[in-house]
């Protein structure tokens, strides 16, 4: 799954619930209890048996880059990280696309974690993120050691921790759990 720049919100909360329901039940536009908010995207790890675990994406496109237009993008699934949806309760919020290759680059004193293996918890956009409890879906790129071949892959981090990552399709309930406290 890419991400094209003109790419509509609606085409990429498409392109996502098809990329993701490989790996996770998804359902799109997930009122909140009290019919005020509603969240593009809810899903819960197939391995989740219990659902004790979901985690709601929300989404926005580039067209807008102002600082102004990336604070309320924050702000609102800052919101939506309080609130209880329908069907899922409480969610653990990220956003999508990542912010920390399209809105704010990692410069040299930011940890580029764009590599397989390097969500580090020590200076990157996650754990700035992570202050307004909220998290972010991620594309990074992945070197087969044996082939050598190059892929594009995708995880859930929060707060400098990987939460669910496309390589081995596992969630990692205990940096849920640690970064849910």
């Amino acid at each position: 799954m890419e991400t094209d720049k003109k790419i509509t919100e609606a085409q990429l909360q498409d392109s996502l619930t098809k990329y993701l329901s490989r790996y996770f039940d998804v359902r799109n536009e997930v009122w909140s209890m009290d019919h005020k908010k509603r969240i593009d995207i809810a899903m819960i790890h197939k391995s989740d048996i219990e659902r004790e675990y979901p985690i709601g994406i929300e989404i926005k496109t580039f067209d807008k880059k102002t600082g102004s237009d990336a604070g309320k993008w924050l702000k609102q699934a800052q919101g939506y990280s309080q609130l209880y949806f329908e069907g899922y309760g409480k969610m653990m919020v990220v956003i999508a696309p990542q912010f920390s290759e399209n809105v704010f680059s990692e410069g040299i004193l930011m940890h580029k974690h764009i590599f397989e293996g390097s969500a580090s918890p020590d200076h990157n956009v996650t754990t700035f993120l992570g202050q307004f409890s909220i998290g972010e879906f991620q594309r990074y790129d992945y070197k087969h050691y044996r082939t050598g071949r190059k892929n594009r892959l995708s995880r859930v981090v929060f707060n400098g921790k990987i939460i669910w990552d496309e390589r081995d399709d596992q969630l990692r309930i205990n940096n849920y759990t640690e970064c849910r406290r």
